[in-house]
């Protein structure tokens, strides 16, 4: 699964707009989640402040998702 932060409050989850704020609990809904330790791939726009980034990351381990951070800027269409 892919989270990408366009900004400090929108997200996409795979291809689903979600609130920043809603992403764990919307990750967490899923049957696939309640399976185990479960990978989720970080992204995040240019602009999207480091604490937001940081923040969401110990949510989502916090709820047993294991995080790897993609380094590099997303698709620039996606963060307009």
């Amino acid at each position: 699964m892919t989270v990408r932060l366009l900004t400090q409050e929108n997200a996409i989850v795979d291809a689903k707009p979600v609130a920043a704020k809603k992403v764990v609990a919307h990750l967490s809904a899923r049957p696939t989640a309640r399976s185990g330790l479960n990978m989720i791939t970080l992204e995040s726009c240019p602009g999207v402040p480091p604490d937001t980034v940081q923040s969401l990351l110990q949510n989502l381990q916090k709820s047993r998702f294991m995080v790897v951070l993609d380094l590099k800027a997303p698709d620039p269409q996606l963060c307009r």
